[in-house]
């Protein structure tokens, strides 16, 4: 008697049962991700140089203003100011005003690049799902009536890696000189390192398959999407903050007004305590900024 399954398989690889469309564009699809993922760990890539330098020196600048403002908030912390300390705030916040007014020249430009910054961030925060389901508890003590409790699993799907991939190839550059022989960003450095991690997911995780505890590869992506969201939101909360340009007018103001009049409240004069302060959000807040903006 035939092996019927054998033959059955056998007459599917020849042309009387050729591969259905459906199946054929998931295997296409596959063969692609491995190719990208190959390519991301095997070749030198960056965003492009003119954007790179961009981030590089919005990223400094962001930072020297929130080290001033960090500096502002520890002066005004008790409302009691010395005159030592009102020179201090006086100098921060007139080099923080310079330094936001340079920003807000290129507005356009910031706003472009922010823009596809926090793209890359929403497709790689959508790479892993959290999905629930229902553990039986063990510890109920009754074997006639079950408990459940609902936990959390992780999973990466076929269909949205491959996705994540396609996506995230268009991003960036394939260069000639390492990113680690140039001065980036952290930002870009960690956008870097969360392509080599997105590369070896074929190698650390079974896709399709709902993970109780995320596995070494997955907690890797997890983690560099948190280390992004870090280093973005200062940035996104500045530009879509117009630069505080308003917030620090009225600083200078209540500055001006402390010093005519000594015995007016520092705290409700000078409302700038925490505005460079970092914020932590488990959810991503980063929403499209405009290209335009009226100052």
């Amino acid at each position: 008697m035939p092996f019927l399954y054998g033959s059955r398989v056998g007459n599917y690889m020849n042309s009387e049962y050729p591969l259905s469309i459906p199946l054929r564009e998931r295997l296409e699809k596959l063969k692609q991700m491995k190719a990208i993922a190959k390519s991301f760990r095997e070749e030198n890539f960056s965003l492009p140089l003119d954007e790179s330098k961009a981030l590089k020196d919005l990223e400094d600048i962001v930072l020297e203003c929130t080290n001033y403002g960090w500096q502002i908030d520890s002066m005004l912390e008790d409302d009691k100011i010395s005159p030592y300390e009102f020179e201090q705030i006086s100098t921060h916040l007139e080099k923080i005003n310079d330094l936001t007014h340079k920003l807000a020249q290129n507005h356009r430009e910031n706003a472009k690049l922010i823009n596809k910054i926090s793209s890359i961030y929403h497709t790689l925060y959508k790479l892993v799902q959290e999905v629930s389901y229902l553990s039986e508890d063990n510890d109920s003590g009754s074997t006639d009536n079950k408990y459940y409790s609902k936990e959390i699993g992780y999973q990466i799907e076929e269909s949205r890696c491959c996705e994540v991939l396609e996506e995230m190839v268009t991003y960036f550059f394939e260069e000639e000189i390492p990113p680690t022989e140039r001065n980036i960003s952290k930002l870009e450095r960690e956008l870097l390192n969360s392509l080599e991690v997105i590369s070896n997911i074929e190698n650390g995780i079974i896709l399709n398959v709902l993970y109780l505890k995320p596995p070494i590869v997955m907690d890797e992506i997890l983690n560099s999407i948190e280390v992004l969201r870090i280093l973005i939101d200062p940035i996104h909360t500045l530009i879509k903050n117009k630069y505080f340009r308003e917030e620090l007018k009225t600083a200078k103001i209540g500055l001006e007004l402390i010093s005519d009049d000594k015995s007016l409240n520092i705290g409700e004069t000078i409302k700038i305590r925490g505005l460079f302060s970092s914020k932590k959000k488990r959810i991503p807040g980063l929403e499209e900024i405009s290209e335009i903006l009226d100052f």
